[in-house]
This record gives structure tokens, sequence and C-alpha cells, in this order.
């Protein structure tokens, strides 16, 4: 099976979103741990804002309506993905420090 572009678009986004929240997380926690919900919905609306302009970038550079939207349902597809789990986990670890 091969991998396209658009998978690997769409999960290089994701894995660099979810890392740099991921590192901000464990740095604002050690430091400020009462700004972590502020924390977490910033970086939900700058990923939401970065997805956007990814998404409008690949639609310049294609102009491809076919195209267009098949990297729309992967890119879609993974960034709710990422958003479900992203929102789990870090819920788990709000818990686990509350206690």
């Amino acid at each position: 099976m091969m991998v396209t572009i658009d998978v690997l678009i769409a999960v290089g986004f994701n894995l660099t979103c979810t890392f740099a929240l991921w590192k901000a997380w464990h740095s604002m926690s050690k430091r400020t741990p009462e700004m972590l919900p502020k924390l977490y919905l910033a970086s939900s609306a700058i990923r939401l804002m970065g997805a956007v302009v990814v998404m409008l970038v690949y639609c310049v550079v294609v102009r491809d309506a076919a195209l267009i939207r098949t990297f729309s349902f992967i890119f879609i597809a993974c960034y709710l993905l990422m958003l479900a789990f992203d929102a789990i986990y870090f819920a788990k670890i709000s818990k686990q420090k509350d206690k």
C-alpha cells in the first residue's frame, strides 16, 4: 500500500500540533498549572486556524476538485481523531493532577 502525500500532510500537521501542545503543557504544568485550561483552549483555536491555512494552501496549490475532496476527507478525519485523542488524554492528565 502506497502512502499518499495527503496522508503525509495530515499526519505531519497533527503530529506537529500534538508535539507542540505536549511541550507547552509540560512546561506550563510546572510553572503555572492554573493556566492549563486556557492553554488547551488557546491551542485548540490555534490548531483550528492552522488546519484552515493548511487546507487553503493545498486548495490553491492543487486546484483539482477530486484531489481536494480526497485531501479534505483525509485531513478532517485525522484532525478530528487527534482532537478527540488530545481531549481525552489531557482530561485524564488534569484529573490525575487534581487528586
